[in-house]
């Protein structure tokens, strides 16, 4: 049973690799993180043979994602032309004084 303090795991807990792969953490492991289901978590394997699992936060998901990029691209294309006219309005005002 694992026992988690402030940074330090107290004990571990012994989990089994399914056919498909996958590996349940243990109830008390997701609480302490605050894990839930459809978290997504990066796995990095290190040289001696342990891994780290580390939980991705869910803004850095979103701004992963292709479409929101695509919206915040059209939005700051927009504001470019918004911007641009503006300027060409002021432009044509100078020269018409």
């Amino acid at each position: 049973m694992a026992r988690l303090t402030e940074h330090l795991v107290v004990s571990l807990d012994e989990v089994i690799l399914s056919s498909k792969g996958q590996m349940v953490i243990p109830k008390e492991v997701r609480e302490s993180l605050g894990l839930r289901p459809g978290q997504r978590l990066e796995i990095e394997a290190l040289p001696d043979g342990t891994f780290l699992v580390i939980p991705i936060p869910d803004d850095v998901i979103k701004a992963m994602r292709l479409p929101a990029a695509e919206r915040l691209e059209r939005a700051l294309l927009k504001e470019r032309e918004a911007e641009e006219e503006h300027a060409e309005g002021i432009a044509r005002e100078i020269r018409t004084q």
